[in-house]
């Protein structure tokens, strides 16, 4: 026993380097970290090549765009360039940096927003006027009653159109009167007086002067107009942009008339909501009115320019005012190559994403409705490959027919992958695993590089069907499309936490998702895990997460000889402590590792930052041990896991019996913290006794379970036994 405790001591030291991190750390913000995705659910991994046809896996939980992108293609009917670079937009410019060099989250985000058209404007400004500029907000914040609750509502009120056309303006009048002009210096007081309106009325410019140039007196009276239109005056907006577009003289002349209309478009939507409602009203006289002055304008005039953006606000009235007509217009439109793409699409989303949607009779429409019905299509009329993906997608029996129709889709279709896919998940519901698993192999030849997440989709839907254990493995670790999970935010910005692989120079994208995490801790009995750690078919540090998982149950269904060959996969501070025990050095190393538990955690591993103790009491485990929780959120997975066919009857009786001696045992801290108590007492001599008392204290505070009784003792013990170690000192308080 002597030698026991002499060897507990010394590995307890052993593993004292992260032993300060569970004083050290905390978080500045909310638990609000997203778990790690390997399928999206509402759009393809990348809309690059989706956008240009690679549709890989189309699901019927698309977005409206992922939708039509993808009827476009399916009917023959691929995107132009400028329809590819609306739907999917360059991305804002990326920061270099290390992968353990902490972001400087201002630096980026000034970068940002100077690259916006507000940063625009402000640069432009900055260069012809001294002083800081006033604060611009291009929203406008309304307080709004809904039943009994008053709250603050933004409302898009100076677009981003206006500030690229201050700043395009700005640089044209500086060519015109000079860079440091009086009458340029008038222009930009004048523009600030209309901005300052964005947020809330601030009153208007000063009038324009007779001794100032004409062109100086016409820009301010457009200024006028809009400051007027920004500060909710609509009717003398209207007024004042129709006198401008009697002026012939004025640049601004030709969207005078324009201008007016859309004036009146915001009058008609700045009608309070009836009965307190949140809901936007909209006055359709105005409306009326509205759309009368844009068609008299689109029939008088040819400049292209005030021809789409008054074709624009038609879309916006006619939305309203006619949701049926405007739903027909635009679907028919973009069933083929659509110059409006972008706004239409807009229009699309919105007229299909209401309480009760509007309906038209066109094929795109009604695909895209039948894709989201949750039934699927209900009549088998419609012809085309874009009504076998509807129909296969939705279909939940083997229809020999619809199978056949999949079969027949030949590879260099875009309908391929998503057809068959749903062919092999049918052919596996209907007992046909063999098959299934044929077809799964076929497409993963087939899909592109640059689509994980149909990658990830088809490994997930393979994986049941694994003859082996080693099939099984193969299929497990999936690539995580980002990792900006809280377990990733720790490995990145914690240095320290690496299990023998470098986390810090690069998280690797290979991870479990929720079904390869849930098979391992449901239906995997311990000899099984062991057996999948040993094997080299996955990736180092999913088996070094494997083997954590196996090296906890081991210890708590007493199994030494499973431990001590698990052991030697645990991070070196750990294993130094444990050595091949499962007594009490076990139980210590545990106390030193919040990060292990006895369950697969999803994408990156909690057990990964072992030594890291979270102050979200996100810390060895709350939930019952092989229950199919979602780790961490105490949450059941999504659905339930059919079972794995190479199992044995042995593997789940040992399966099932193994689940109910760990789920009989208490959880975390209060299965090993009484332990860790128990040893310090017999071992009073320990020179680390008085640490082991602290960090027990400190565990019983960030636990996910509390355990104020063992706090309590373990505090009271620390200051009889150790009144004037420096751990006495440390720990003023019980929890």
């Amino acid at each position: 026993m002597k030698a026991l405790a002499q060897l507990a001591s010394t590995a307890f030291i052993a593993a004292a380097v992260p032993s300060a991190l569970l004083f050290l750390h905390a978080h500045a913000c909310g638990p609000d970290w997203e778990p790690e995705v390997f399928v999206p659910e509402h759009h393809p991994a990348s809309m690059s090549p989706y956008a240009g046809g690679q549709l890989g896996l189309v699901q019927r939980s698309f977005y409206h765009l992922e939708l039509v992108v993808a009827y476009r293609y399916l009917t023959g009917e691929p995107l132009s360039s400028a329809e590819k670079a609306v739907a999917a937009p360059a991305p804002e410019p990326k920061f270099v940096r290390r992968a353990d060099e902490p972001p400087d989250w201002e630096a980026e985000n000034k970068a940002r927003e100077a690259a916006r058209p507000l940063g625009r404007w402000l640069a432009a400004r900055a260069k012809y006027m001294a002083g800081a500029p006033p604060v611009i907000s291009q929203e406008r914040t309304e307080q709004r009653k809904s039943g009994t609750w008053v709250y603050q509502a933004d409302q898009l009120n100076c677009t981003d159109g206006a500030l690229l056309n201050a700043a395009d303006t700005i640089e044209a009048r500086a060519s015109t009167w000079g860079a440091q002009s009086a009458e340029l210096q008038q222009w930009i007081t004048g523009q600030d007086a209309v901005f300052a309106n964005c947020a809330k009325p601030s009153g208007l410019p000063l009038p324009p002067q007779p001794n100032w140039p004409k062109l100086l007196q016409q820009d301010r009276s457009y200024q006028m107009a809009a400051a007027q239109f920004y500060a909710g005056n609509f009717d003398d907006a209207v007024r004042e942009f129709e006198a401008i577009a009697r002026d012939t003289a004025s640049p601004w002349s030709r969207w005078g008339e324009y201008l007016a209309a859309r004036a009146v478009v915001r009058k008609a939507a700045s009608v309070p909501a009836a009965n307190g409602s949140d809901v936007a009203v909209f006055d359709s006289d105005l409306l009326r009115d509205a759309r009368a002055r844009l068609v008299r304008i689109a029939a008088s005039t040819s400049d292209p320019q005030i021809l789409h953006a008054v074709n624009d606000e038609l879309g916006y009235v006619l939305v309203r005012l006619d949701p049926v007509a405007r739903l027909t217009q635009v679907s028919t439109a973009l069933s083929k190559p659509d110059p409006d793409f972008r706004n239409d699409v807009t229009d699309l989303d919105v007229l299909l994403s209401q309480e009760k949607p509007a309906t038209a009779a066109t094929d795109l429409v009604q695909w895209i409705q039948a894709m989201q019905a949750p039934l699927g299509p209900q009549s088998a009329g419609a012809s085309g490959q874009q009504w076998l993906v509807a129909r296969i997608s939705a279909a939940q029996t083997a229809d020999p027919e619809l199978l056949a129709a999949a079969a027949a889709v030949p590879a260099s279709s875009p309908a391929y992958v998503t057809v068959n896919y749903h062919r092999a998940r049918l052919l596996q519901t209907a007992g046909k695993s063999d098959d299934s698993r044929a077809i799964d192999t076929l497409l993963l030849n087939s899909i592109a590089k640059d689509d994980p997440a149909t990658r990830n989709a088809v490994l997930g839907e393979r994986m049941p069907t694994a003859h082996t254990l080693h099939e099984f493995l193969a299929d497990a670790p999936r690539t995580a499309l980002s990792t900006e999970s809280q377990y990733s935010e720790y490995l990145r910005f914690r240095p320290g936490q690496d299990i023998d692989v470098d986390y810090r120079t690069k998280i690797s994208p290979m991870q479990f998702d929720d079904d390869a995490a849930g098979y391992l801790n449901t239906q995997f009995p311990l000899s099984l895990l062991a057996e999948s750690a040993q094997s080299d078919v996955l990736p180092m540090h999913l088996r070094q997460a494997v083997a954590s998982i196996a090296w906890v149950r081991a210890v708590a269904l007493q199994k030494p000889e499973i431990a001590a060959r698990m052991s030697r996969f645990l991070p070196a501070p750990i294993r130094d402590a444990a050595r091949t025990y499962i007594g009490s050095p076990a139980m210590l190393a545990l106390l030193r590792a919040p990060g292990l538990r006895p369950y697969i955690d999803h994408g990156v591993q909690r057990s990964a930052s072992y030594g890291y103790l979270d102050h979200w009491r996100d810390n060895w485990w709350c939930a019952r041990w092989s229950d199919g929780v979602r780790p961490g959120r105490d949450e059941p997975a999504a659905t339930a896991l059919p079972p794995l066919a190479f199992l044995t009857a042995q593997h789940r009786q040992q399966a099932a019996q193994e689940a109910v001696r760990l789920n009989a045992l208490p959880q975390g801290l209060a299965w090993f913290g009484p332990q860790v108590l128990e040893y310090v007492k017999a071992h009073p001599e320990d020179s680390a006794a008085p640490e082991i008392l602290a960090q027990l204290v400190q565990a019983t505070r960030w636990s996910c379970d509390a355990q104020t009784g063992l706090s309590r003792q373990a505090f009271e013990m620390l200051h009889r036994r150790y009144p004037t170690s420096d751990w006495a000192r440390k720990t003023k308080y019980y929890y």
